[in-house]
């Protein structure tokens, strides 16, 4: 428990030094919020010059790609603000330039600090729009929460976030053998693009990699579905665990790598 706390105040510390950070360039934020707005306004209009020349993409109607998109906004939110930059960017970075001896000799774990040691505040003024979206998705959906819905949505969010970060962690940790700077970074947003699409959109190989094998098209899908009452339990039970199949994959990776790892003295 006390372990736990620690954490929690190292990552409240790091949360403040990122704010006061990003507030000591005010134009800076203020053309990150405008720039944050406009980004969810593009999707939205993107997606009604879509429809407006074809109703129903693969089974899916305007109003439930809306909530696609508010799904997965709500995903890329998170992980752009925690691990995302810092697990696909950096990391690699401390590996190439032999910065991580350093860090594997602080008092905290190497992957915790690894995985947050910059929080974007940045990408935190997202946040509002992206409410306004899930506000907007819901409503035009006509969807009625309930305390086990929200629970049970929150609970496949939680999957795809731990999903997207195992995939993310296993593609950084390749730099201990490749000790390639910038590409797992590039790797990584490549694939994780795959989820702001529909699943059924893709066919044939596509469709089993990206839903069976690299699962990042059921990132906003699966919870997307549930809000529609148009996913059955299975699937609902299979993205869960192959979530925590994903992570202890990663694990697995990252401590072999680490392992592996002889400075940048080699």
């Amino acid at each position: 428990m006390n372990i736990f706390r620690r954490y929690i105040r190292m990552t409240w510390m790091l949360t403040k030094i990122a704010l006061m950070v990003d507030l000591a360039y005010r134009p800076s934020f203020i053309m990150a919020v405008i720039s944050k707005v406009m980004r969810v306004g593009m999707f939205l209009v993107f997606f009604n010059a879509v429809f407006n020349s074809v109703p129903i993409i693969s089974g899916w109607t305007y109003e439930q790609t809306v909530l696609l998109v508010a799904v997965y906004s709500t995903v890329e939110l998170i992980t752009s603000i925690t691990f995302r930059r810092n697990l696909a960017y950096y990391f690699p970075e401390t590996i190439h330039d032999g910065s991580l001896d350093r860090i594997l000799l602080f008092p905290t774990n190497p992957l915790f600090w690894a995985s947050i040691r910059e929080i974007d505040m940045m990408d935190f003024t997202s946040l509002v729009p992206v409410i306004a979206l899930i506000v907007y998705a819901i409503t035009l959906n006509g969807i009625s929460l309930h305390v086990m819905s929200v629970i049970i949505v929150s609970l496949l969010i939680c999957a795809s976030l731990v999903s997207i970060y195992a995939i993310t962690l296993i593609i950084c940790s390749l730099s201990f053998w490749s000790q390639i700077g910038g590409g797992p970074g590039r790797m990584a947003e490549g694939i994780l693009k795959a989820g702001q699409i529909p699943a059924s959109v893709y066919s044939g190989m596509f469709q089993v990699i990206f839903t069976f094998i690299l699962p990042v098209a059921t990132i906003a899908t699966v919870p997307t579905q549930f809000l529609l009452d148009t996913v059955t339990p299975t699937r609902v039970l299979y993205s869960i665990l192959l979530s925590i199949v994903y992570l202890s994959v990663a694990m697995k990776l990252w401590k072999s790598g680490l392992q592996r790892y002889n400075s940048v003295g080699g």
